[in-house]
């Protein structure tokens, strides 16, 4: 897919939508990338700087294996600073990710008029990808044909697969719609990450509406602070708000739909602000449903709140509320999200994404209300990612599970046991003693929980929940949290 959408692009046409300054080497591009290991001949390279790394660093390795051309920061004289090979085109730019975005814009042509193809989109820290699948859900069941782009798989109609991001890149994600649009259907509701939204992933897509779940302290690492980590929230309501395109067989001119859930974090804040952009704001309480959640089969009040957000936004989307409700009680637990596991283990077992303080709390307290037990709770937290909300997690499944078993996740980089000791650091005593095993090893720690679970009590793995690796020092190994238990004898 990625190969083909750019067929040849103009190193002139280029140089114009990038408002770049540019060396005159006249040459074609077969496409963009970022992945300076992907890098082949024909390829324009984008030397973006990350939090870990620097496009730059790798400019020699692109070169050596073809690149045609370069997009870099005007401010390094890469030309002084390694030898360029002749007949490399070089685009200097005030910034590389907004060039890009520029690009993608000018030349890629993904906005469009998209005639009675819609994007919804689901935005938050918590519950995108159960809210995207919903709403997915409920669109189906009013008679549409409609597809989705989650964290765990893209279904386009024809074909499901998993693209490794939240959101994908922009190359990938315009031949998505392509398929999409190629197989018939007519909607599609994609997850949008923060990191999405602020490096505008999704170039300029025209969105038909969308929803906020939530907003909990999550990607600190990346945004910095919390209210920076909301204003992209709130400017993707603006994004909405300038795109959206209504549909032309409704022959209407209402504001795009957007959906706002109460009953999350900074949500009642979200609602006020974006209620003064020009948007069809829907407040979505648990307390005031709309929709009778008797027959729901997913637990848990958070899950409540992501079905309501789905269900209002599929209503202002055209979907009847008759549909709607039918499909409520047809909705089943997937995707390692509190889906329960059969196993040997005299407890109940359940495998869940939860992987922020919040999160962690919502899923243990829905456990504990239907477990005479105890509730175990095996969770570590992720390395390179933000260290402030580690202690944060450690407080919060120390007040809701009775039995801790402190473990790793995907450490990446970081030492295990350090990003352990960060998270005990939040678990006050008596309980860090009392309550609470560390097993640095993941799979240990999960057999460790299942043998000394009683029957009544209840195991759920933390963290993981759909993903089948675990990342150590770069390297991935097969790991899956419901294989482990499945195996466990």
């Amino acid at each position: 897919m990625e190969e083909t959408i750019f067929e040849m692009m103009n190193a002139k046409a280029i140089a114009t939508a990038l408002g770049a300054k540019w060396n005159r080497i006249g040459t074609k591009f077969r496409r963009t990338l970022f992945d300076s290991r992907r890098a082949s001949d024909g390829d324009l390279f984008f030397a973006l700087k990350g939090e870990r790394f620097d496009g730059h660093d790798f400019l020699d390795q692109v070169f050596d294996q073809g690149c045609r051309g370069v997009v870099v920061d005007r401010k390094r004289d890469i030309r002084t600073a390694m030898n360029v090979p002749d007949g490399t085109a070089i685009f200097e730019v005030d910034d590389v990710l907004t060039a890009f975005g520029c690009l993608a814009h000018e030349i890629l042509g993904l906005r469009r008029n998209m005639g009675d193809f819609a994007v919804y989109a689901i935005t938050g820290s918590n519950g995108k990808t159960t809210t995207t699948w919903v709403l997915a859900e409920f669109l189906r069941a009013s008679g549409r044909k409609c597809g989705y782009i989650t964290t765990v798989e893209v279904d386009t109609g024809a074909r499901r697969f998993s693209t490794g991001y939240t959101t994908p890149p922009l190359e990938t994600l315009k031949g998505i719609f392509s398929e999409m649009e190629a197989n018939g259907l007519s909607d599609c509701v994609m997850e949008v990450s923060s990191h999405a939204i602020h490096q505008r992933r999704f170039g300029d897509t025209v969105f038909s509406g969308g929803a906020f779940t939530n907003l909990t302290e999550d990607h600190l690492d990346y945004h910095k602070t919390m209210e920076a980590y909301f204003d992209v929230k709130l400017d993707f309501a603006r994004i909405i708000a300038a795109s959206c395109h209504p549909r032309p067989s409704s022959g209407r001119r209402d504001l795009p739909p957007y959906a706002v859930c109460l009953d999350g974090g900074n949500g009642v804040r979200m609602y006020e602000r974006a209620g003064d952009l020009p948007l069809n704001v829907i407040p979505v309480t648990v307390r005031h449903p709309g929709f009778d959640l008797s027959g729901l089969r997913l637990a848990g009040d958070y899950n409540k709140s992501n079905v309501l957000l789905a269900a209002a936004l599929a209503e202002a989307a055209g979907a009847s509320h008759e549909s709607i409700q039918a499909a409520i009680p047809l909705l089943r637990p997937r995707w390692g999200r509190l889906e329960e596991v059969e196993t040997k283990s005299k407890a109940r077992v359940f495998v869940d994404y939860a992987h922020t303080d919040d999160a962690l709390r919502n899923v243990l307290s829905t456990v504990k209300r239907f477990t005479p037990g105890d509730v175990w709770a095996v969770f570590g937290a992720g390395g390179d990612r933000d260290p402030m909300k580690r202690p944060l997690m450690g407080l919060a499944a120390s007040e809701t599970a009775d039995r801790l078993v402190v473990t790793s996740d995907n450490p990446r980089s970081e030492d295990p046991n350090a990003i352990i000791g960060q998270i005990l650091s939040g678990i006050p005593e008596p309980a860090r003693s009392e309550s609470v095993t560390v097993e640095p090893d993941r799979r240990k720690a999960i057999v460790l929980a299942l043998a000394r679970a009683r029957a009544g009590d209840a195991v759920v793995v933390c963290g993981k929940g759909h993903e089948t690796t675990q990342e150590i020092r770069g390297v991935r190994h097969e790991f899956d949290d419901r294989c482990v238990c499945r195996e466990f004898e």
